[in-house]
């Protein structure tokens, strides 16, 4: 999966051998959205995981194993898989982390951790691992936001500071609808009144975007509701 991926689409080993915290993970990850979580219970269930044609992308390994344990699963992963990891421990000492660290573990979360806390170090890991770039491409065209531009075949255009706002708004939550009020709140602080400025400037966008500025493919009007920007 590219790194242009949202974490939640990322897919996640989660090896746990106590069935009920394993389900009560499970549910805290689907209920946030992460879709794609593959359970398992042992360590030879996870290394036949991990080393599959479709490995993890996050790996929640536990730390005691009825065939091993998570640390020595760990160091036998990293001979040959950088797979980001959280380790799972009901030990909480300053020992036991250091040995977790020095094993190439990418975090380390108590048995007792929060589902609110669980989430957060979940989606702090996978975007330190894969930082999404900053190219966007929306049908035959590429949205730049590190140099503000848009190129189309062999033309390139400049992004307006408004523009780019815009676009950074719909393509932070692409393939979504966003709606009028939510754009004119993220790029003017206001709402129904901005509206008709908001449509000049989505005209102008989509002279940059599309093909065929008034049979939009990327940049989307729904009606009623707001706009759209289909990203590939």
């Amino acid at each position: 999966m590219g790194n242009d991926a949202r974490v939640e689409d990322r897919r996640i080993l989660l090896l746990e051998d106590d069935k009920q915290l394993r389900s009560s993970m499970h549910k805290s990850l689907a209920d946030e959205g992460f879709k794609f979580v593959t359970l398992a219970g042992t360590c030879s269930e996870a290394f036949s995981e991990i080393f599959s044609d479709l490995p993890p992308e996050l790996l929640l390994l536990g730390a005691s194993l009825p065939d091993g344990d998570g640390i020595s699963l760990l160091k036998r992963i990293r001979r040959s898989s950088e797979v980001p990891t959280i380790m799972v421990s009901h030990r909480d000492d300053l020992f036991s982390k250091d040995e977790a660290f020095s094993a190439h573990a990418d975090d380390y979360l108590s048995k007792s951790v929060h589902p609110i806390e669980l989430i957060h170090r979940v989606r702090a890991v996978l975007r330190r691992s894969y930082p999404s770039s900053q190219a966007t491409r929306c049908g035959q065209a590429v949205i730049d936001f590190d140099q503000g531009t848009i190129t189309r075949g062999e033309q390139a255009f400049a992004l307006s500071g408004t523009e780019f706002e815009i676009l950074k708004c719909l393509s932070d939550n692409r393939n979504r609808v966003v709606s009028h009020e939510t754009l004119c709140n993220h790029v003017w602080g206001g709402g129904a009144s901005f509206r008709d400025a908001l449509m000049s400037h989505i005209h102008r966008i989509r002279t940059k975007l599309e093909d065929s500025p008034n049979q939009p493919q990327a940049l989307l009007t729904i009606r009623g509701l707001g706009y759209k920007l289909v990203v590939e």
